[in-house]
């Protein structure tokens, strides 16, 4: 369970970076999707 931290920090930086992306492209298009189905 430790391999994670086992990495090097700047590794863990950009690991953690590429995630952090990944989830906000998709929360992102999913917010779009419920904008366009009930607009303001």
């Amino acid at each position: 369970m430790n391999t994670f931290e086992s990495l090097p920090v700047p590794l863990q930086a950009v690991m953690l970076l590429v995630a952090s992306n990944v989830f906000m492209t998709f929360a992102w298009y999913g917010h779009l999707k419920n904008l366009a189905t009930s607009p303001w």
